[in-house]
């Protein structure tokens, strides 16, 4: 702007009236006008909003699929929680008979649980593990199973076709001999691709494998009913639908 206006030098007072200290010329007035006019509208509109509560900037939030607000039910409840059923499962006594255990491992978020999954089950199986995804997985998948072939897992990465989705023949032809485990993630955080997890589950099962979904993006967005889905490893993340 300086270099645009030269030595033109303006301010905005009440009544939008401007003073101009510079040597004569149209073309640098008419710009000075046109200059002063938008930072005075622009000072308008803020005062505008000021006076009726509402700050200098409007903010709309519309990444919910990154992240959620937490709900005030869910809040109320979870720290009506920290003070209820207290006690360890493992406990011999009333208050450990209380904190009843469940399939439910807690975790700091999707990532670390994505990657327990696929740690324990090289853990469990030692160097036979072999793991199945593919190449659009969310990066704490690809991440691990990289270090896993480094280790000296097999590791096979699927490809997709033009729309995104895993042909059910590659994923039944590179399930082989041996405990195998199928990484998958329902719903891409990137492109919204939902791919057919119950054919897949199927595939996999045929051929003795056990199943691993990532449904960080479709819980709250498609149905999901274990009972009719037995998936042997599924992770959510809270953030992502109004949870802590």
């Amino acid at each position: 702007m300086k270099k645009l206006l030269g030595p033109v030098h303006f301010s905005v007072l009440e009544g939008n009236v401007f003073s101009r200290k510079s040597g004569p010329g149209l073309g640098d007035g008419v710009l000075l006008v046109v200059v002063g006019l938008l930072r005075y509208l622009a000072r308008k509109a803020q005062n505008w909003y000021s006076d009726r509560g509402r700050g200098h900037v409007i903010d709309i939030y519309l990444d919910n699929n990154a992240t959620t607000p937490l709900t005030p039910r869910v809040k109320e409840r979870a720290l009506r929680l920290l003070d209820e059923n207290l006690g360890n499962p493992a406990s011999p006594h009333s208050w450990g008979d209380n904190a009843e255990e469940t399939g439910f491992v807690f975790t700091s978020g999707g990532s670390e649980a994505n990657t327990m999954v696929l740690r324990s089950f090289a853990r469990r199986h030692g160097r036979e593990a072999r793991f199945v995804t593919t190449s659009v997985e969310h990066s704490s998948v690809l991440s691990t199973v990289r270090q896993l072939q480094a280790e000296g897992h097999g590791v096979t990465v699927l490809p997709v076709d033009q729309d995104g989705l895993i042909q059910h023949d590659d994923l039944m032809a590179a399930l082989g001999v041996g405990p195998t485990l199928v990484s998958i993630q329902w719903v891409n955080n990137e492109t919204g691709v939902i791919q057919d997890i119950p054919g897949l589950l199927e595939a996999a099962r045929a051929h003795g494998a056990e199943f691993h979904v990532d449904a960080a993006q479709a819980i709250g967005k498609l149905p999901i009913d274990l009972c009719k889905l037995p998936v042997d490893y599924l992770t959510l993340t809270g953030h992502k639908f109004h949870a802590p």
